[in-house]
């Protein structure tokens, strides 16, 4: 995600002029889902070889605090690469 001008994260669809958070399992109904994004600044700045949550750029720390929120659950172990050491362990 480093390299994006903004991520976006679909928290729900619209769906039949409402609103919902589940994914329907009928084909039909997934060819008229529109996805509601929240959208969230990037960093533009590599986070490779960090391994302290404190050193992420701010913009990736409120990135990762709001889907921890969202979700109910705080990460404990965040890549920062594709390498077994290159981790944050929180």
């Amino acid at each position: 995600l480093d390299e994006f001008n903004t991520i976006k994260v679909c928290t729900g669809y619209r769906l039949n002029g409402g609103e919902t958070t589940v994914f329907p399992l009928d084909a039909g109904e997934v060819e008229k889902l529109e996805p509601i994004y929240r959208e969230f600044p990037g960093w533009n700045r590599s986070t490779r070889d960090i391994s302290q949550f404190e050193e992420l750029p701010e913009e990736a720390r409120n990135y990762i605090h709001s889907i921890e929120e969202y979700i109910g659950v705080n990460f404990t172990i965040i890549s920062t690469g594709p390498k077994r050491n290159e981790s944050i362990v929180r």
